[in-house]
């Protein structure tokens, strides 16, 4: 409110209109935070107000760095200027860009270094925002030629949206106008440390009191990847960002490995991020407080309104009414309290045999659903079963798998827990549709189900459908963070493989996959343009399907491969190779996990040690196999999947690709195996209409894992977003 009062002599409407719209005029004022004279004070009222309800909460930052305009909020936090003369600099700024001709902005994933050759006296490096990427601002028609010449380098860019052509040249005209104004501004020195965005450090008291500093502001290039670097040298900072939206969390995630170290959060959801606001920001703040940043809990109280409840009192009458939990209660402590199973029938407890591992994890609070026991057998033995698999102690029937920590690694040994108990050999895919204890019981309590192919990973949403291939091992469970990650307005479908079900035969052919998984996509989605992806052998059959839907006259608007290469022309498997592919994959392994913070440490070593546990038994199933002895029916899930490893790795090295007449978009590891060196086994020679290289910061086998998959998410949507405006 503060905000909107001082800047009513500058705007044309009141702010709270806009940041506060009526029902009616939200599409009219949707086209006012388009102009630029009043984004930036609606900016920079939204990243002060955030930043003062942060400090009324006790979180009071030990430094400052602001991107672009954010810096004028960093400088009047630390006290270089009062609100009124922060608003009145902001709005000047805002109103004499907005008269100076419209330009554009292209966000292009290269070094500030491999950018430069690009550049001309017609375009500006306008932010070095991360290590590899960069900004470049000019008029339109410059901007579109840059566009298509690094195009034909094979190097996507992504337009910004705004409506000029920020620190450029274009912004000389008003220059010494707004320095003017800046001399008529009284200026103080900081009272807490700021990193200067225009030179990359921390600046001196001297060079922010100077209105010179702001001109240069205006125009020249915003080093933010500098200022995150100096922010690294320090260890233990905790990183905060204040502002609508997490684009500089990610840019700080996007630097040396230093950075991953750092705890680093944001103030507000992404857009399309389904969590409540409240909910959100107070996550951050429960963070924070984790993390060690001290907290005034009575300023965070203090506009709470409590109100008394009165509650009705009882007799103590020495009559004991306390539900049992599923799993007893031991030590002194329990007993002394009364809640061991000391002269209790036995005969009533469950039939579960308890977990006999005293270290598995309690029960997650951040968990949305509320603790509910089982109601039936077939409830209490898929918990136990859960419980077993998951390492939780206590789950109930509402609780989803997938946010107990539940992936498609462990899913494996999960559905042959399953089948050993229950007899029933059941498609991992059952998982994305029927997450909780009641839905996976009422899948076990038919005694048909149906089966398909095709599985609606996200179903809802209003932009055309993506469909993933799945990769060697048949299922498409690993696709459902993708799916999470690229929005709830994205529907998402994955093609499992015939077979998983154990009933129809093998496809031995690329071809034939191809074939059926199209009648299938063509269920959903009659005529084209198709969106079409896939990891590793999902690729190469996504590749074909392309291949088969142009033969039919259909269109192809997206073709993503992720980790996927000729494996024709790949190096033999000699054992030489098999050994140091092996090195290799343990190397690589290490690498991904050296990637990640603390937190997200324990969850890889988590997952690695169930990925072990599982393919224990496939290995298992493997040499029984060769062997020609007939495995126990509790293997059978194991056996499985190992038969179909086997027969999608002979067929995808047996398919000859043919000249694509499409683009390929390869989403490829930072470092690539060895074997996968020549040229010959990748895609240029192959793509008609070119290759798109999108070179992520993770290492192999770790693109569709968390939190690496939300990297792929960001690319993939781009790359979605473009291909549906063609």
């Amino acid at each position: 409110d503060r905000c909107s009062e001082i800047l009513q002599s500058h705007l044309s409407l009141d702010l709270r209109d806009i940041l506060y719209p009526k029902e009616g005029n939200i599409e009219e004022l949707a086209q006012h935070l388009k102009q630029t004279s009043i984004t930036q004070p609606v900016l920079f009222t939204i990243e002060y107000a955030l930043a003062k309800l942060w400090m009324s909460w006790g979180v009071q930052p030990a430094a400052l760095v602001g991107h672009s305009i954010g810096e004028y909020v960093a400088a009047c936090l630390a006290g270089v200027f009062s609100l009124e003369d922060a608003l009145s600099l902001v709005a000047t700024r805002g109103r004499l860009i907005q008269e100076l001709p419209g330009g554009s902005m292209l966000a292009v994933p290269l070094s500030e270094e491999d950018i430069e050759p690009f550049l001309n006296e017609e375009l500006s490096l306008s932010a070095v925002n991360s290590p590899s990427i960069c900004t470049v601002s000019g008029e339109k028609e410059a901007i579109e030629d840059l566009e298509e010449e690094l195009s034909k380098n094979n190097i996507n860019c992504r337009h910004l949206h705004t409506s000029h052509a920020f620190h450029s040249k274009m912004m000389d005209p008003i220059i010494d106008a707004f320095a003017e104004h800046a001399k008529q501004v009284r200026m103080y020195p900081p009272q807490i440390p700021i990193i200067s965005t225009v030179t990359g450090t921390w600046i001196t008291p001297d060079e922010i009191m100077n209105p010179v500093y702001w001109a240069k502001n205006l125009r020249q290039t915003v080093r933010f990847s500098d200022c995150v670097q100096e922010l690294l040298k320090e260890p233990n900072r905790v990183l905060l960002e204040v502002g609508p939206g997490q684009t500089l969390s990610t840019l700080v995630r996007q630097h040396s490995n230093e950075s991953k170290e750092q705890i680093v959060l944001s103030s507000i959801r992404h857009p399309q991020d389904q969590k409540s606001d409240i909910a959100f920001i107070l996550n951050t703040l429960g963070r924070l407080w984790l993390a060690g940043v001290q907290v005034d809990w009575s300023g965070f109280y203090k506009d709470e309104k409590r109100h008394r409840v009165p509650l009705p009192t009882y007799p103590f009458e020495r009559q004991r009414y306390w539900i049992e939990p599923v799993e007893q209660p031991r030590g002194f402590l329990a007993s002394r309290a009364g809640l061991t199973n000391k002269g209790v029938d036995n005969s009533k407890r469950s039939s579960i045999k308890e977990l006999q591992n005293d270290y598995v994890a309690p029960r997650d609070l951040d968990l949305e659903s509320d603790y509910v026991h089982p109601r039936n057998e077939v409830e209490k033995t898929i918990t136990g079963i859960w419980q077993k698999v998951l390492g939780v102690k206590q789950i109930g029937i509402y609780d989803n798998y997938f946010d107990l920590g539940g992936n498609s690694i462990n899913a494996a040994r999960l559905f042959a827990e399953i089948e050993k108990v229950f007899n029933k050999r059941i498609p991992l895919a059952i998982l994305i549709n029927a997450p909780t204890v009641e839905q996976f019981a009422s899948i076990i309590n038919k005694e048909e189900w149906s089966w398909s192919l095709l599985v609606p990973i996200q179903s809802g949403g209003s932009k055309p459908p993506f469909f993933c291939i799945h990769a060697a091992g048949g299922n498409v469970l690993n696709y459902r963070d993708l799916a999470h990650h690229l929005g709830p307005d994205q529907p998402v479908y994955g093609l499992q493989s015939q077979g998983l079900d154990g009933e129809q035969p093998f496809l031995t052919r690329i071809e034939d996959m191809a074939s059926l998984y199209i009648k299938e996509i063509q269920a959903v989605q009659p005529q084209g343009p198709y969106f079409l992806g896939g990891y590793c052998l999902g690729g190469t059959i996504a590749l074909e399907i392309a291949q088969q839907i142009y033969a039919q006259g259909q269109e192809v608007a997206l073709l993503a491969l992720w980790e996927t290469y000729n494996w024709a022309n790949a190096q033999a498997k000699s054992l030489f190779n098999k050994v140091y592919s092996q090195i290799q994959r343990i190397e690589f392994h290490i690498r991904n996990f050296l990637l990640l913070n603390n937190n997200e440490k324990l969850t890889f070593i988590g997952e690695k040690t169930d990925a072990i546990k599982d393919r224990k038994k496939v290995w298992a199933g493997m040499i029984a196999a060769k062997l020609g002895k007939r495995l126990q029916s509790s293997n059978g899930q194991n056996l499985l999947l190992y038969k179909l490893w086997n027969v999608n790795d002979h067929a995808a090295v047996n398919y000859v690709p043919k000249v694509y007449p499409g683009r390929i978009s390869h989403f490829r590891p930072t470092k690539d195996y060895s074997r996968f060196a020549d040229p010959k086994a990748n895609w240029d020679e192959l793509a008609a209409g070119g290759v798109g290289t999108y070179r992520l910061p993770v290492y192999p086998a770790g693109m569709l894992v968390e939190p690496f998959v939300e990297l792929l998410a960001q690319e993939l949507k781009v790359c979605i977003d473009n291909a549906s405006k063609k």
